[in-house]
């Protein structure tokens, strides 16, 4: 009896699969991509056109890419100080100086009731929208300690303007997520504004898209297929990076 292996036919067998696994694999995230980046885009879409806590949110959502096989939609937003809503925001020292070290005890602030420190205050500073009573009620939890503030301020040799306007040279960033919750589910007064209850449903619908079918076809079929998640916000990036 003779007997023999086709060594050669079995190795091509077994590249032939690893190259097909390879490629499905390189599809599925181009189209993981592509849906990702699609339902951020919708997400925008469903935020009301109304300005103010409203833009930022808008603004804050973003496509991101954790890696290759893995997708998101996030919120963040780096705010300028004097771009905040004085009326309608919150604000919590983090810490870091010895000013802000100080200020972060009194915490949360409103814009109009923050020392002038000559100079400015160092630190980052965490924003949260607040309705009118919220702002009123700690104005006034403000101004009845404003005097001890000052007075342990100038114990650490801090100046502060009669009539200055403060000044944050810290990174100042929005609490999208705290944004979110209230509007999701309409507490503290804000209206209610259902959007990410939405968005599995969403997502869904997007899977099944020609654009997310046309990413993994072109891989299938020898193109390049390239994933679009390449517009990360600076925010995004610094949440990959782990900062």
């Amino acid at each position: 009896m003779l007997q023999f292996t086709i060594k050669s036919f079995d190795q091509d067998i077994d590249k032939a699969l690893a190259s097909a696994h390879t490629q499905l694999v390189k599809a599925m995230n181009a189209a993981g991509s592509v849906l990702a980046e699609e339902l951020a885009a919708k997400i925008r879409s469903m935020i009301p056109d109304s300005g103010g806590w409203y833009d930022i949110y808008s603004d804050a959502i973003d496509f991101i890419e954790i890696s290759p096989s893995q997708w998101g939609v996030a919120g963040f937003s780096d705010l300028e100080f004097d771009k905040v809503e004085a009326d309608k925001s919150l604000l919590w020292f983090q810490g870091g100086s010895k000013e802000a070290q100080l200020l972060s005890q009194y915490n949360p602030w409103t814009i109009s009731e923050i020392p002038a420190i000559d100079g400015g205050i160092s630190g980052d500073v965490l924003v949260r929208p607040a309705s009118a009573s919220e702002v009123t009620f700690h104005c006034d939890r403000l101004r009845a300690e404003i005097g001890a503030i000052r007075f342990l301020l100038a114990r650490l040799n801090y100046k502060v303007e009669e009539n200055g306007l403060p000044l944050v040279n810290g990174r100042v960033v929005a609490d999208i997520d705290f944004l979110i919750r209230r509007l999701e589910f309409g507490l503290c007064g804000f209206p209610r504004t259902p959007i990410w209850t939405k968005a599995p449903a969403e997502a869904e619908k997007l899977a099944r898209s020609e654009d997310v079918a046309a990413a993994f076809d072109r891989v299938i079929k020898g193109g390049k297929g390239e994933p679009h998640g390449r517009r990360d916000s600076g925010a995004a990036a610094d949440l990959k990076s782990g900062k």
